[in-house]
């Protein structure tokens, strides 16, 4: 005699009102493990079978996926805000530098005066 399984799937809903399907089986194939709080782990080959789906849990519900090869972390997608805010943040960062820089220069000096320094000329 054979029994029937119940289903365990379950709509999951995001933050933007959109929802995708969430199941057991869906979750072991993808061997889909927390690393950080709201990262998850997928090794390239997960990554690839499960793009869309991927695409789709970074896009709507915020998380961030990290794509693995044998077992070392490779790359990470983000949501564009995280994206839009690294980005922000190394702006700021190289114009710190350069204002830095700026206030420790030395003196200024010609092409021809740092060939002849050099030996060059």
């Amino acid at each position: 005699m054979s029994t029937k399984q119940k289903s365990t799937a379950e709509r999951v809903s995001t933050k933007r009102g959109t929802s995708f399907i969430k199941d057991e089986k869906t979750t072991k194939r993808a061997h889909i493990s927390p690393v950080a709080r709201g990262e998850r782990v997928l090794s390239t080959a997960e990554a690839r079978t499960h793009l869309s789906e991927t695409l789709g849990l970074v896009a709507y519900s915020g998380e961030r996926v990290v794509i693995g090869k044998r077992g070392r972390p490779m790359a990470a997608l983000v949501p564009i805000a995280d994206l839009h805010a690294l980005r922000a943040l190394e702006d700021s960062l190289d114009l710190e530098a350069a204002q830095k820089s700026r206030q420790d220069a030395g003196e200024n000096l010609s092409h021809a005066e740092v060939g002849k320094r050099l030996g060059l000329r």
